[in-house]
């Protein structure tokens, strides 16, 4: 396997001797045959205050059956208050896939929380524009999306510095919230008084009526703190409504984006049927 960073991104691609046609017997590995020139590439977005070494985790189950795969973490200031520098990395990663090697090559989005999920949306915006988002195949949403409210948001600051969380970070995380809801109704309230539609972020909305209607595979739990299982379900019974096929995992208890750490087989089986699946249409 060898590494490689592009555009922000970690690039991950096989061994050039991986054997496709290997089937592995253990009993906790669903099997993937695929033609070499088949191989897909999966492209996970990480949550909000995640570190690449929490992301290489999820990447590592791909990359074991021979997948490209690439990664990228998009900075929780971009999330908050830099719109514009998610719309250039958007840019930067559709042009990733125009690329000789990569024009023609399946692309499965694997993203969590809404931290991936908003940066998804721009990459979709970004692809579009590039006319190459019929190459999306599928996208597993891992503990999303949810709509952005004050406790969301909140909760994603405080998980940057959850390893020295104490009551003057907790300070400056409400500070910094409350000013990005603040630049929000600023935005809005300007924009009424100069007659001129400013752009607000809000791309649960974009997301909801994504015009792809490729598959869509929902994970998330009943106990997830942040982002409340009945905004995932919300959103996907709407994705459904407009005929994209739709497929859910739901746990009972597993903490925000710790649902794999607690159910290692079942969700490996469960982004393998549906990754399997994708690839079959």
């Amino acid at each position: 396997m060898t590494v490689e960073e592009k555009f922000g991104c970690i690039v991950t691609h096989p061994d050039p001797n991986f054997d496709y046609t290997k089937k592995n017997v253990e009993s906790d590995d669903f099997v993937i045959t695929l033609k070499r020139e088949d191989v897909p590439i999966v492209f996970l977005l990480g949550w909000s205050g995640a570190l690449d070494k929490h992301l290489a985790v999820y990447s590592k189950l791909y990359e074991e059956k021979g997948f490209i795969t690439m990664r990228y973490i998009c900075p929780v200031v971009y999330n908050l208050f830099q719109y514009h520098k998610m719309d250039e990395v958007a840019k930067n990663i559709a042009n990733f896939f125009i690329e000789p090697n990569f024009q023609n090559k399946n692309i499965i989005f694997h993203v969590f929380s809404n931290g991936g999920s908003f940066q998804y949306e721009f990459v979709v915006k970004a692809l579009d524009e590039n006319s190459t988002s019929s190459q999306i195949k599928g996208v597993i949403f891992d503990s999303a999306p949810g709509v952005l409210s004050f406790s969301s948001v909140y909760g994603a600051v405080n998980s940057m510095k959850r390893e020295s969380y104490t009551p003057w970070i907790k300070a400056e995380s409400f500070v910094v919230v409350a000013s990005h809801f603040a630049r929000k109704l600023f935005n809005r309230f300007y924009g009424k008084l100069i007659n001129k539609k400013i752009y607000e972020f809000n791309p649960i909305v974009n997301l909801r009526n994504e015009k792809n209607r490729c598959p869509q595979h929902f994970i998330y739990s009943k106990g997830d703190l942040l982002v409340p299982y009945q905004e995932v379900e919300q959103f996907w019974k709407h994705r459904k409504s407009l005929g994209v096929d739709v497929t859910t995992q739901v746990y009972a208890d597993t903490p925000h984006v710790r649902h794999y750490p607690y159910n290692k087989l079942n969700y490996k089986r469960s982004i393998f049927q549906f990754v399997s699946k994708c690839l079959r249409r």
